[in-house]
């Protein structure tokens, strides 16, 4: 191959590597802000007073009902929770979009 063709390559490497670098930065952001709907921070103390009131759910539930079926309600009541702030955080955009000049 020629001097440019080489050139040329070596170029178009570089040119990907940093593409893909840019790709992975905005798949990163990406993850960040769905972390940021999904599972919103807590304030310790809220978080430390609902642990006791889950263990006590689970504790009193899964032998009355079975291990299976409260394990079943737990994660179709965490994917509608989750559902509902992924709701609410669009709605808000919306409406902060909505107001904006």
């Amino acid at each position: 191959m020629s001097r440019r063709a080489l050139e040329l390559a070596e170029e178009r490497k570089l040119q990907l590597a940093t593409q893909a670098a840019v790709d992975r930065l905005r798949v990163t952001l990406a993850v960040v802000e769905i972390r940021s709907v999904v599972a919103p921070h807590h304030a310790p103390d809220a978080v430390s007073h609902r642990r006791p009131l889950a263990t006590l759910f689970v504790a009193v539930a899964a032998p009355i009902f079975g291990f299976a079926r409260v394990a079943r309600f737990a994660r179709l009541a965490s994917i509608l929770l989750m559902a509902l702030r992924i709701a609410r955080a669009w709605h808000h955009t919306q409406v902060e979009g909505d107001r904006s000049p």
